[in-house]
């Protein structure tokens, strides 16, 4: 059996935690429901789901806030014991049996990732030669290089505790400067220049380094919203709230949040720049729309209509979205709602 982590953030559980019984189609697979920083209701209606199917389990991180999802994951690596490591996005919907496409793996890799966002098209998932940041939905270097991704991943054990002995960097999001200089040196001396790293990419690129494949998979039975958890930050008053937090900051002197201000300036006056923006609009346009579509599924309305994202590509994988969460959230919305009854259980 292969344990998935699922790290569910507060304020997304009431939407997604149906998903999770999609991921059940996978009779090889089993779950541990992560609560990082959930509110007291919120943790109450993951502990009934997981108390509700042999192969679910829940736990709660030791900290006292949300934490970002690196730092969740190195928290989850440690206290795991198997001999794959497996993560799964709590925005991810099932329409098969998944974990099937997932278990043919060729000798020394280190990770099969797959589970690509909704929103992105494959060319768009190649990370040109001159960007500063390798994070986000790149899966692919320009010079054809697998890097993965983690929307769902299942890496051998062995193979990333040795990359993450090696680096010291862990799953959390890094600069170039915070590396370790041997590390530094050796990515330079692949070509592998970047300034930013996002969620568990240096590990990721040290895997390769020392030999072993990362191989990037397509899974029909998956469909990755990427991007729910944000909702808040998207809206017209999100991002307001979003430009206060990052002034508060400023104004309190974090060098991070001018770096992050002045990277982001300089990113969208370059061409890579402007391309990025545009499938970020793309992005928000579906989130916001798939958002609206499981509101109306969850009071037994009919979703409208899918409206074209300029994508042919994007359109169609939006369409099978569409058509899995018509047939299947309703129900999976029911078996949630069944558990929570008055006079929860202590």
């Amino acid at each position: 059996m292969t344990t998935f982590h699922v790290v569910y953030t507060a304020g997304t559980t009431e939407l997604l935690l149906p998903f999770a019984f999609s991921l059940l189609q996978s009779p090889s697979a089993r779950f541990l429901l992560v609560d990082n920083g959930c509110s007291p209701e919120e943790s109450d209606r993951m502990r009934l789901t997981a108390n509700a199917e042999e192969r679910f389990s829940y736990y709660r991180l030791p900290f006292d806030r949300v934490v970002r999802h690196g730092i969740a994951l190195d928290h989850l690596f440690e206290r795991s014991d198997e001999s794959t490591f497996a993560i799964i996005d709590s925005d991810i919907l099932a329409s098969g049996d998944f974990l099937t496409e997932l278990e043919d793996r060729p000798p020394a890799c280190g990770a099969v990732c797959t589970g690509w966002p909704v929103w992105i098209e494959d060319r768009e998932a190649i990370c040109g030669a001159s960007q500063p940041f390798l994070g986000g939905p790149y899966r692919t270097l320009a010079d054809g290089t697998a890097v993965g991704g983690t929307g769902c991943a299942i890496y051998d054990r062995g193979a990333l505790q040795a990359a993450l002995k090696t680096i010291g960097a862990g799953f959390r999001n890094r600069m170039s400067r915070s590396l370790d200089g041997g590390a530094r040196d050796a990515f330079a001396a692949r070509g592998w220049r970047f300034t930013r790293y996002g969620t568990a990419r240096v590990a990721h690129l040290e895997l390769v380094r020392q030999g072993n494949a990362i191989v990037n998979r397509d899974c029909a039975q998956l469909h990755h919203l990427g991007g729910l958890s944000h909702t808040a930050d998207i809206t017209p008053r999100g991002s307001t709230r979003k430009w206060k937090r990052t002034a508060a900051l400023l104004m309190r002197g974090e060098r991070s949040a001018a770096i992050n201000l002045v990277t982001n300036v300089k990113r969208r006056l370059t061409v890579e720049g402007r391309r990025q923006a545009g499938v970020y609009a793309r992005k928000k346009r579906v989130v916001m729309q798939v958002s609206a579509w499981m509101q109306s599924l969850r009071r037994g309305k009919r979703a409208e209509e899918a409206v074209p994202t300029g994508s042919a590509e994007v359109d169609t994988r939006f369409s099978l979205m569409r058509a899995a969460l018509g047939d299947r959230y309703p129900a999976l919305c029911d078996r949630v709602r069944a558990l929570e009854r008055p006079g929860r259980p202590d």
